[in-house]
């Protein structure tokens, strides 16, 4: 806010405090714990965010025990057919059984190194999207405690009767987030806009 503003919304503020200053301050009290409130409803929306990670970093800790045993299955077939290739080597004769064992192996080898691949990928995947999560549970988590901290800084919010316009604001904000947790995206432009409409 302008120096101005503020400069206005202590001169504002001036004439109650000069009639009797506990009133506005038992006013702010009750501005804030309600703020708080809400502040407790938006951190139970951020807690369904981190238990939702928690479920992407589950379901990635699977995929990563299932690339290990493929890893381990691509291991026992490229032995298998080193083995194998030992064998056809030492013959004199190649018989058709040795050459039908070579191929089968052959293909389980180019199996187990597709799947192998395609369980890296979805691991690499997934790891990316646990981390574009976690810095954006972050990103908002700082840009609401910086928010909330400005608006209760705000002496036109207390002295001015902006608390309670700040309040319905907030409790619009939470009944969206409740409706559509997706809606928390939203929370900056959201938090802009309350402070933008502060006296």
């Amino acid at each position: 806010m302008s120096s101005s503003s503020s400069s206005h919304s202590l001169t504002a503020g001036a004439a109650p405090a000069a009639r009797g200053a506990a009133p506005a301050f038992t006013a702010m009290d009750r501005v804030v714990d309600e703020v708080y409130a809400n502040v407790t409803d938006l951190h139970k929306e951020h807690c369904k965010k981190q238990y939702r990670i928690a479920h992407l970093q589950g379901t990635l800790e699977k995929i990563q025990e299932t690339a290990r045993t493929a890893n381990r299955e691509l291991l026992a077939a490229q032995s298998a057919y080193s083995l194998a290739m030992e064998k056809h080597r030492s013959l004199l004769e190649k018989t058709d059984t040795e050459h039908s064992l070579i191929e089968e192996y052959q293909e389980r080898l180019a199996r187990a190194g597709e799947e192998f691949e395609h369980i890296r990928s979805a691991r690499v995947a997934q790891a990316s999207h646990y981390d574009e999560e976690r810095e954006r549970l972050n990103t908002i988590r700082e840009m609401f405690a910086s928010q909330i901290a400005d608006i209760l800084a705000s002496p036109s919010s207390a002295n001015r009767g902006g608390g309670a316009q700040i309040l319905g604001r907030v409790e619009d904000v939470r009944r969206q987030i409740e409706a559509d947790p997706s809606a928390i995206e939203n929370l900056g432009d959201w938090f802009h806009s309350i402070m933008e409409s502060v006296p």
